[in-house]
């Protein structure tokens, strides 16, 4: 098993590229390096439950019947050495170039993506496996499945008064989804085709939700501050105000933005021991509203600052620029990210102006080259390698990918689309 010690190497091996892209990224000083617990420390394949200390609010778990709640092992390694296209720096969605001296072939106006599903009201966060996608329509109450063998829509209501799906991830074990109405997270099974069965409860506002690879356990974050987990050691992390995003990564380690009203916002990271020890990091502080975040398989963490339309990254506390390395600007309210885990390709959305605008776009960068991170222009700030995958889209939301394609809701106009990665 994989230890921070041992990730240390792959992570900072960058430092070696620029001395100052590095130093943005927090090279040299590297926080935390004890062992993480291997799979073997946080097994537990009988019924799961929350691990909360008292008042937390959280419900003892039950396992999901007919669910595999076995732990699944996942050595996901550092990403293969992908080849990736160098391109020039491509249009923004309002048409100007991210970096004029740079761009001497700007891209068409892309392609609007192909439409899987229509006259959705709201659809929000999406999620894909190998068999479906996956998004939630809180409006409606309504998780909706999209089959991609045989391109069918299945509407799965969710129990309870006025339910509010909301975000929504895959693992090993399934499908789950948090309930911000009813302050549950809900499991239903590979493809979602079991009944749903209550992994929380008791919950105030659960807002997103994440799966550790290496464990299979549910992370999430709700309104009251508080990161959760299904592990059982888990102890909860309170007091995140503005706790929203969570996002886990391969060496057992939890990641979330942190957006308080009217202050600065800022992403944490924690590792937890077998023993119940809990690291704590602000990776970065002084952010304009961070509404997502994703992580590679290196550790590297990637998010959107919505406030400010910028796409940022961080290893760990940068000394040089504390509110994370700037990776792309001028960004139309950049709103959901997630990083190709084989290619370590970014993709996210731009929600744009407003409903009825068409100001939207999907975007996608190339920060590595085979193992070697694109430098940084000291006077546009941005990344090299950036592409539009679709323009002129009324205000896309939530987005995910699988070996073939990058899926997104559109709230602007009622749909979910996909183009080719």
């Amino acid at each position: 098993m994989t230890t921070r010690r041992e990730r240390a190497g792959t992570l900072f091996g960058v430092c070696a590229v620029s001395s100052a892209l590095g130093a943005s990224l927090g090279c040299g000083r590297v926080l935390g390096l004890e062992d993480t617990p291997s799979v073997a420390d946080v097994a537990d394949t009988g019924a799961m439950d929350t691990g909360s200390r008292e008042d937390s609010g959280v419900a003892t778990l039950d396992a999901m019947p007919g669910a595999d709640t076995s732990v699944v092992a996942v050595d996901a390694g550092p990403p293969e050495d992908a080849g990736l296209d160098t391109g020039m720096v491509h249009p923004l969605p309002d048409g100007s170039p991210i970096d004029s001296a740079l761009d001497t072939n700007p891209m068409d106006v892309a392609a609007p993506g192909e439409i899987i599903a229509q006259n959705q009201n709201d659809p929000l966060y999406i999620t894909v496996d190998n068999k479906a996608a996956y998004w939630t329509r809180p409006m409606e109450g309504i998780v909706e499945v999209y089959d991609k063998g045989t391109n069918q829509l299945t509407a799965v209501p969710v129990a309870g008064t006025s339910p509010e799906p909301y975000g929504i991830t895959t693992g090993p074990a399934g499908v789950f989804f948090a309930d911000r109405q009813n302050g549950v997270i809900w499991g239903c099974g590979v493809s979602c085709a079991a009944p749903a069965t209550q992994v929380a409860s008791g919950l105030m506002q659960p807002a997103w939700v994440a799966v550790v690879p290496t464990t299979g356990y549910v992370v999430w974050t709700t309104g009251d501050g508080t990161i959760g987990s299904s592990r059982p050691s888990w102890e909860p992390i309170q007091g995140e105000i503005g706790a929203f995003a969570v996002a886990a990564d391969t060496f057992g380690g939890v990641e979330w933005t942190d957006a308080p009203p009217a202050v600065g916002g800022s992403v944490k990271q924690a590792y937890q021991a077998s023993d119940g020890g809990l690291t704590e990091y602000t990776t970065a502080s002084n952010d304009a509203n961070p509404t997502s975040i994703s992580v590679d398989s290196s550790g590297l963490m990637y998010w959107t600052n919505q406030g400010d339309g910028t796409i940022r990254a961080a290893g760990t506390p940068s000394e040089v620029d504390p509110a994370g390395t700037i990776l792309a600007s001028g960004q139309s309210a950049p709103t959901t990210i997630v990083v190709d885990p084989v290619t370590a390709k970014l993709y996210w959305t731009n929600n744009g102006t407003g409903t009825g605008t068409s100001t939207g776009s999907v975007m996608r960068c190339d920060p590595w080259i085979g193992r070697t991170f694109l430098s940084v222009d000291a006077a546009a700030d941005v990344l090299t390698g950036c592409v539009a995958l679709a323009n002129g889209q009324a205000g896309p939301y939530g987005i995910a990918l699988d070996d073939t394609y990058v899926y997104w809701t559109d709230q602007g106009d009622g749909t979910v689309r996909r183009s080719a990665k």
